[in-house]
């Protein structure tokens, strides 16, 4: 069973309500993790100021520990696409949103903005 089928199966069986909350879920799990990272990286200076070595490990385990989160987010993320996208008008306007937000985003990478 590939991976696609998988996703599916997985999302026929909770349905789109129960994977809503999951992606919530999962979501601030990656939050969390993330939010340790800054951290570690605004503290960084003062890691290598004083040579700690744990919290220069640190920044390995963190980066894992986002792989496995975003893993997860991405695998409930897929499945809530899987059910959304059988709906052609939805699908259309998710789309449609999508279009419109990454075009916002380009223009702000023109104007030299990163936020």
């Amino acid at each position: 069973m590939n991976l696609q089928e998988k996703i599916a199966l997985i999302a026929d069986y909770y349905g789109l309500n129960i994977q809503i909350c999951k992606l919530g879920e999962e979501g601030a799990e990656l939050g969390a993790v993330i939010a340790k990272k800054y951290v570690l990286i605004q503290s960084g200076e003062l890691a290598q100021k004083y040579d700690y070595p744990a919290a220069q490990r640190e920044f390995g385990h963190v980066d894992f520990s986002i792989s496995e989160e975003l893993a997860d987010v991405l695998l409930v993320a897929r499945q809530i696409e899987y059910l959304m996208l059988r709906d052609e008008k939805l699908a259309e306007y998710i789309e449609r949103i999508m279009n419109a937000k990454a075009a916002r985003q380009i223009e702000r990478i023109k104007e030299g903005r990163k936020q």
